[in-house]
């Protein structure tokens, strides 16, 4: 026999309760960060029949739906170095007078600086940086929903007008690194490095953004090779060359045959000494033109053809 019981209005509320709660949080409009990826009509103009958008953008969908663009707060180690590098950038703001170069990403960009375990560019930072006025916000394991979060409710770029903001981010996202099973895909990872685009441009107007290209990671028959390069083609539409500056470097650091050389890219995935000298060699040119040229430079004809 069956038996139907009453369902307390209590528990009903509470369940309800719970989905608005969850709701609030995934769109987190009040951040910011969704903006006109959600809720501007605008952004589906130039969608087809797939959803996605043909303007090299992901359609209001793909956001509403992908844990790329969901601000996320990291609980770990990572919250007293965000602290460091925010604390090391005030002291050098109040020393220098400014800040002229922010770089952004994971631990790639992290690895600039001095680590005790790890090789890493520090030398060829303080070569070609510090007399830039640079600093490094880069901070290991983060994915675009990390980065996303620390822009946002995190504060982390708060007050900060560098003239160049260098982004390098999402090989942690196509790895399916900190529990992504399987990684996400070029698609959504190319909606959330536009989320971060619209944040940065929002909070630091007058910044020129160079945007990189995610650099190889793995073997040649690894899949997430072709991921990078699906996923730079996607995010390489995002440019417009007078905010957002597009420049893809990572062939400089593989020999022709695309096999990963362990003498720059030492792991598979982060740079040796070396590496951090063939990012700056290839890089610096035209960083140096968005700082002293306002991106005017003949360099970037080729680039805008792409």
């Amino acid at each position: 026999m069956k038996i139907n019981l009453p369902v307390p209005s209590s528990v009903l509320f509470f369940s309800l309760l719970a989905v608005l709660l969850f709701c609030q949080n995934l769109y987190a409009k009040e951040d910011g960060l969704v903006g006109r990826w959600t809720f501007d009509k605008s952004a589906n103009a130039a969608e087809d029949s797939s959803g996605k958008n043909n303007s090299g953008k992901a359609g209001a969908a793909d956001v509403q739906n992908n844990p790329a663009c969901v601000p996320e707060q990291r609980t770990d180690w990572s919250g007293p170095v965000t602290k460091m590098w925010i604390d090391k950038a005030a002291k050098q703001k109040a020393a220098e007078g400014s800040i002229d170069v922010l770089f952004l990403g994971d631990s790639i960009t992290q690895l600039w600086m001095k680590d005790d375990k790890w090789p890493n560019g520090q030398k060829v930072w303080d070569k070609n940086y510090k007399p830039l006025k640079a600093v490094n916000f880069g901070v290991a394991a983060d994915r675009t929903d990390h980065l996303l979060w620390r822009i946002g409710k995190g504060k982390m770029i708060e007050g900060l007008t560098p003239k160049v903001c260098v982004l390098l981010i999402g090989v942690n996202n196509l790895l399916g690194w900190q529990g992504r099973q399987g990684g996400d895909t070029p698609e959504n990872l190319a909606a959330a490095i536009g989320l971060i685009l619209d944040n940065l441009k929002k909070q630091m107007p007058d910044t020129k953004i160079l945007l990189l290209g995610i650099f190889p990671a793995l073997e040649p028959d690894a899949p997430v090779r072709d991921k990078i390069l699906k996923t730079n083609k996607l995010i390489a539409a995002q440019a417009d060359f007078k905010k957002v500056y597009y420049l893809d470097i990572g062939n400089k650091f593989l020999p022709p045959d695309g096999k990963i050389d362990k003498e720059i890219i030492r792991d598979g995935v982060h740079l040796s000494e070396k590496g951090y000298e063939t990012w700056a060699e290839n890089m610096n040119p035209y960083l140096l033109d968005l700082l002293n040229n306002d991106g005017r430079g003949e360099m970037w004809d080729t680039l805008k053809s792409k």
